[in-house]
């Protein structure tokens, strides 16, 4: 994975300048995650093999040269969730969310800042990310994404209740401050998408009087198959907050919500044989409902004077094709 000059080099892709003084510098978000999503993977990974004392956090230093001019650049990457470390005495891991940081300081006047938050694991929160910058400098900070929503748990073999996805998880809140004549980009993560439903319980036929009740007699017990789960719900789209000095340019840009859980499959039908002579036959369990969309993150931005601000809230997650019946979409976010 590249890191260092060689990573800054990559990320200079994404940013370019406008020829303008408010703002100075345009940047593409989907460049930056990109390049910087499989490293907050990488740095999980090392702090994996590495140990619970591990920084999960990585930083890159170096130069970025953009149009004409050679900026001084620090780079800084959260870890992804990871289960937690094993422990001889449990039997268990727990699923946490993607790392959260901070990046600034006082002497970071004319520099280039950028900072990740990490990816949740599924059914943990995209981790948070801060930036602080100084005067005249290009700050920007992406949210992680949530993760995705826990499949619907397996149904006993009979009269068991089909079980509802798990609900996804909200994406990465985005920070930035900055000084007089920055440039200042939050990109909040998205939300992960809701879970799918269990699968709904198949046609089931007891004769035996050893049935799981009481059946003197020995009339057969019946389930018939059902419809899958339901899904699970859209996890909210990261909140994205900016706040410049005076001359500079702000860009808060929320997460979407998380698609809507899909429904799960029906269980399966059959034949059920009562008697020599007695036969029922059933279909198939329709599929389970589709869940619905995360709410898309709000936004916050403000400048001093003679700066300009823009926002875009989130989505709200929409359903797909395989979402399932019912599925609805979330509600979009708003300006704060």
């Amino acid at each position: 994975m590249p890191s260092g000059q060689e990573l800054i080099d990559l990320l200079a892709q994404g940013i370019s300048p406008t020829g303008a003084s408010v703002p100075a510098y345009s940047v593409d978000e989907a460049v930056l995650r990109r390049y910087l999503e499989p490293e907050t993977a990488a740095v999980a990974a090392q702090a994996t093999l590495d140990g619970p004392m591990s920084p999960h956090f990585r930083v890159d230093r170096g130069q970025m040269t953009v149009g004409a001019n050679v900026i001084p650049t620090v780079v800084m990457i959260a870890a992804d969730g990871v289960p937690r470390y094993a422990d001889p005495q449990y039997s268990f891991v727990r699923v946490p969310a993607g790392g959260s940081l901070t990046l600034g300081g006082s002497n970071s006047n004319g520099m280039i800042l950028i900072a990740i938050g990490g990816k949740g694991s599924p059914g943990a929160e995209g981790g948070q990310a801060e930036v602080a910058g100084g005067g005249d400098s290009l700050c920007i900070a992406l949210g992680g994404e949530g993760g995705q929503g826990l499949k619907g748990a397996a149904l006993p073999i009979l009269g068991g209740v089909p079980q509802t996805g798990g609900n996804g998880s909200d994406g990465g809140r985005a920070t930035v401050k900055g000084g007089d004549g920055s440039d200042l980009y939050a990109f909040a993560g998205d939300g992960g998408q809701g879970g799918t439903g269990s699968r709904g319980s198949d046609l089931f036929v007891q004769m035996s009087t050893m049935a799981l009740t009481p059946n003197p007699s020995n009339s057969p017990i019946l389930s018939v198959p059902s419809a899958g789960g339901k899904g699970g719900v859209g996890g909210g789209g990261g909140f994205a907050q900016c706040a410049g000095g005076d001359a500079s340019y702000v860009r808060a840009a929320a997460g979407d919500g998380g698609a809507p859980g899909e429904g799960g499959p029906g269980g399966k039908g059959g034949t059920a044989y009562a008697g020599t002579n007695s036969a029922m036959t059933y279909g198939d369990g329709g599929q389970g409902q589709g869940g619905t969309g995360g709410a898309g993150g709000d936004t916050h931005a403000v400048t001093g004077a003679n700066g300009r601000r823009e926002e875009v809230p989130g989505k709200g997650g929409k359903p797909t094709n395989t979402s399932g019946p019912g599925a609805k979409p979330g509600p979009d976010g708003s300006q704060l």
